[in-house]
């Protein structure tokens, strides 16, 4: 890990040392542009160098076994290399080049990952020899045409790397190549449905199921909605806002659910929450507004201002509010293509096959780490001090709030947006 850290601090450090300016320190404004300019051609042209190996381990340590069968450092730095450039380029696909600290970074990132990706991988292989299962010809051709664009931008993205670590990558892309064909091969052996079509029956099926759904979803809502209408009328003729929602709320309230200093802002401006707050003036109770939780009214208690520092700045205005909430019920879109319909219906298929497979391969699992598992960690971050200003908390798109507490998420299984606490 420390030649990872080197190689990033290394980078940071010739844009810092970049920055200087001559020896009386006082460069014009033209001369800075120039070494700015300068400085980031330079980065361009920069010869990559690799963070292989990342961890000072010899290339033959043992560094984890999967039920016996050991996996070395090299092949875990081979891993960690090739799969951090692949989540580059699937992470920025109109990127057609990357910085070594963008890659540094991207290898980090990706340590666990790795770490478990090898694990499945293993555990794959020793399925496949105990049932006497092979790739056939045909899901290796499919799996290596399903890549050929990856690789394409593999070789193009990244400076050519020496002649070791350039066969080393191939043998990995090779093997991610078989192994993606082998899953499937296991797959079709581990469980009874048809991961290979799905019937004109299935499909009206599903169809069905999702009118179905639909239709009490919107009754729900409807409820939903009256009921909220109902808590509104209560607080208007004066039961205090906080013994409303505690009565009528079906995501438990906290003291009326406070949401202190939402600060309003161009990209919140688009929401619901933030379309009602534009008009609305201290002591406003909403109508109810479908937030990401569910349907809310909203009270607004108090609009604080706070001048900006800094000339030019806009002043910033914060809302402190306080809401009761009511599920919202998640609609299903009706495909209009049967037959992406199809697809959908198969790949969800494979994906509830493969998870089933993997849990049950997990369940008698040995693994064990000679070395430890630090090797698979990535160091975490210094802790930052504690402020004494009181954490905002806010809605936000993912639904809740803000600063660590708890959301509610929305699942078409559970049927409803938020759930009681």
């Amino acid at each position: 890990m420390r030649a990872i850290f080197f190689y990033v601090f290394f980078a940071f450090l010739v844009v810092g040392l970049g920055g200087c300016t001559g020896e009386d320190g006082k460069a014009d404004k033209d001369q800075k542009s120039a070494k700015t300019e300068k400085r980031a051609e330079k980065k361009k042209t920069k010869k990559f160098k690799s963070p292989f190996a990342v961890d000072n381990l010899p290339t033959n340590t043992i560094v984890m076994t999967v039920n016996g069968i050991g996996v070395t450092q090299q092949e875990y730095a081979d891993w960690l290399r090739v799969k951090g450039k692949i989540v580059l380029l699937k992470k920025k696909p109109k990127a057609k080049t990357f910085d070594i600290g963008q890659y540094a970074q991207s290898i980090l990132e990706n340590r666990s990952r790795v770490h478990w990706e090898l694990i499945r991988c293993e555990l794959m292989n020793q399925y496949a020899e105990k049932n006497g299962l092979k790739a056939t010809d045909a899901q290796i051709l499919k799996s290596r045409n399903a890549i050929t664009n990856i690789i394409v931008r593999y070789e193009k993205a990244f400076p050519k790397p020496g002649a070791f670590e350039e066969a080393r990558d191939k043998m990995v892309l090779e093997r991610i190549v078989q192994m993606s064909a082998l899953d499937e091969a296991c797959l079709r052996h581990s469980t009874t449905n048809d991961l290979t079509r799905v019937t004109d029956e299935e499909i009206d099926a599903q169809l069905k199921w999702i009118d179905e759904w639909n239709k009490t979803a919107y009754q729900k809502d409807a409820e939903s909605v009256e009921k909220a209408k109902k808590a509104k009328q209560e607080i208007l003729a004066g039961t205090p806002f906080a013994e409303v929602a505690k009565k009528y709320s079906e995501i438990a309230p906290n003291e009326g659910e406070d949401w202190e200093t939402f600060e309003l802002d161009e990209f919140q401006a688009d929401e619901p929450i933030a379309q009602w707050l534009i008009s609305a003036k201290q002591g406003d109770i909403s109508d109810p507004i479908e937030l990401e939780d569910g349907y809310s009214i909203i009270g607004l208690r108090q609009v604080i201002e706070e001048q900006p520092e800094e000339e030019g700045e806009k002043v910033v205005r914060s809302y402190e509010l306080v809401r009761c909430t009511f599920h919202a019920y998640e609609k299903i879109d009706v495909p209009e293509n049967r037959e992406q319909l199809r697809r959908d219906m198969l790949a969800e298929r494979k994906r509830a096959a493969f998870q089933e497979l993997g849990m049950k391969l997990m369940e008698n699992a040995k693994i064990e780490y000679p070395q430890g598992t630090a090797i698979f960690e990535v160091a975490k971050p210094k802790k930052k001090k504690k402020s004494h200003k009181k954490p905002a908390k806010a809605y936000n798109k993912e639904g809740g709030k803000q600063n660590g507490e708890a959301t509610n998420t929305v699942t078409a299984v559970r049927g409803a947006k938020g759930s009681a606490q």
